[in-house]
């Protein structure tokens, strides 16, 4: 990271665009690294083995509830406290934050520990996993709880403005969890190779963070006697809209993947994980760039009636942006998934990969057009309907999928990735209603005026 400072043209961009730009780095990092290590994995894995570790991370998922949205407030007010150089502040809320996330990551741990069983059970696993899987399912709370700590470094680092170290690090971390991961997986350790190595590389990551804040900034993110009550009002108080809204999404991929292994096979949530993250992947290349949406359209609704034009006029350059830049290579994968996914996953390659990945292709090229929408929603403070929209596309999967198996209707990996695919595209088509009518709304007394 420390090479990109000593180039000119780096140097002369602004703090804003450095983040933007590394947030693009590590997306197309990590959409590289997943090209380089699935095939690796599926080959000395299997698909039901790497499929199991899929169901078993949905539990570091789900566990990640514990953090009750206090990770994303720290970022607002460690920027508040950083802004003010009162660094005392920043330890407070750091040392508060990092208390308060004990306590419901003890009691998940401990919850994880006493129902791995059931747990086991309700997954109903061939014989050859169920002893693998009772080890791993406490572990994955302990790992879950790590990454939290993680990320509570990681956002004090975004809180100062430099979430472009910030990222650097957790890509360099990412490539070394997957060679680590590769090593030990190819010395015979199998799915334990992938546990060791996410641990081993956030430990790295954990590491280094804590060396750039301590040594280059001299912020101290924990002291016992820090913790404040004023700051733990200020955390839960911002966190607890967000720990909500992260509550309604998560149950979506989590809970698809365990109906899967349920009701379909381990070998299905596999493709359903490369199916979802290929195009995930793809969309974050552009959702990144896009989220410079929602600062600007904040500046210019102070300005009252003079920016509604403009906001309108960021609506339609990032539509454009969409049109000229996202689909066409939409529309290629779309195209194009049996050969490249043939190319990549050579003799692991299976037609239902395929078929899933267009559906999801499909529907993330309609949510695309949804994201402009979104940050203008955040931006003009109508986040409500962001939430609406996640809230729609959760309960229409879960919904669905429970209707499905109430009635007897037998689920198919098709069917699940058809009914996910619907509700993206329902959350995007609710977004972009929303916005056009409160699009009009606004624009009617300007239209007046200038008629």
């Amino acid at each position: 990271m420390y090479f990109l400072e000593k180039m000119s043209v780096y140097r002369q961009l602004s703090q804003l665009r450095k983040n933007v730009l590394s947030g693009s780095i590590v997306a197309g990092g990590n959409m590289l690294l997943v090209l380089i290590a699935y095939p690796i994995y599926l080959k000395y894995l299997g698909v039901e083995q790497y499929g199991l570790w899929a169901t078993l991370s949905v539990v570091v998922f789900f566990s990640q509830l514990g953090e009750l949205g206090v990770n994303s407030a720290l970022i607002k007010y460690v920027a508040v406290e950083f802004g003010g150089n009162n660094y005392d502040g920043i330890t407070k809320y750091t040392t508060t934050a990092f208390c308060i996330m004990i306590v419901p990551f003890s009691l998940i741990i401990l919850l994880l520990y006493l129902l791995k069983g059931q747990i086991v059970g309700f997954l109903e696993l061939k014989y050859i996993y169920i002893d693998v899987a009772k080890k791993l399912i406490p572990l994955m709370g302990f790992l879950a709880f790590f990454i939290m700590v993680v990320e509570l470094a990681k956002g004090v680092m975004m809180g100062i403005g430099r979430m472009d170290i910030a990222n650097y690090i957790f890509l360099l971390g990412r490539v070394l969890q997957v060679f680590t991961s590769v090593f030990l997986i190819i010395y015979g350790l199998k799915i334990w190779g992938l546990y060791l190595g996410a641990a081993f590389a956030y430990a790295v990551i954990f590491i280094l963070y804590i060396y750039i804040l301590c040594f280059h900034y001299r912020i101290t993110i924990f002291k016992v006697n820090r913790v404040a009550k004023k700051c733990l009002y200020d955390l839960l108080a911002f966190g607890g809209v967000l720990f909500s809204a992260r509550l309604i999404k998560m149950l979506v991929q989590p809970f698809n993947k365990i109906i899967i292994t349920k009701y379909i096979g381990l070998s299905e949530v596999t493709y359903y994980e490369l199916a979802t993250k290929a195009a995930l992947g793809l969309r974050s290349f552009y959702d990144i760039g896009l989220k410079a949406v929602m600062p600007k359209v904040s500046e210019l609704q102070r300005k009252g009636n003079d920016s509604k034009r403009a906001i309108r006029n960021i609506y339609k350059q990032s539509a454009k942006f969409i049109v000229y830049f996202a689909m066409p290579v939409f529309c290629m994968l779309f195209i194009l998934a049996n050969y490249i996914l043939l190319v990549w996953l050579r003799e692991r390659y299976d037609p239902k990969i395929a078929m899933a990945l267009r559906f999801f292709v499909f529907a993330y090229l309609f949510n695309l057009f949804s994201v402009p929408c979104y940050y203008i929603c955040m931006g003009i403070n109508k986040v409500q309907y962001c939430f609406y929209s996640a809230s729609l596309r959760s309960l229409l999967v879960s919904g669905i999928i429970v209707f499905f198996i109430v009635v007897g209707m037998p689920l198919s990996l098709k069917i699940v990735v058809a009914i996910d695919s619907f509700a993206i595209v329902a959350g995007a088509l609710y977004l972009i209603t929303m916005y056009h009518i409160l699009d009009k709304k606004a624009m009617a007394p300007v239209i007046k005026d200038g008629a």
